[in-house]
């Protein structure tokens, strides 16, 4: 099992942990799993902003014609 994998099964709630297995996706090129995993990351803490940033990368990976900008404008902050 790979590492950020064995951490998130020793906590799920580790924003930083789901946020790197979402890397580690990404680089694999399994960006529609990595897009699942950087939103698991925005709902633990939605003020993330390396989350957001690896969201918006990856959808325009997926979609080169996504402008990050309307991404990030979703999320407002409290």
């Amino acid at each position: 099992m790979p590492v950020p994998q064995a951490a998130t099964r020793l906590d799920a709630r580790s924003v930083q942990a789901v946020n790197m297995l979402g890397l580690c996706y990404t680089s694999q090129g399994d960006l529609d799993r990595a897009i699942d995993i950087y939103k698991k990351a925005l709902k633990l803490d939605p003020g993330l902003k390396d989350a957001w940033s690896n969201l918006a990368t990856a959808h325009k990976e997926v979609c080169p014609f996504v402008d990050p900008g309307f991404l990030s404008s979703q999320h407002k902050q409290p």
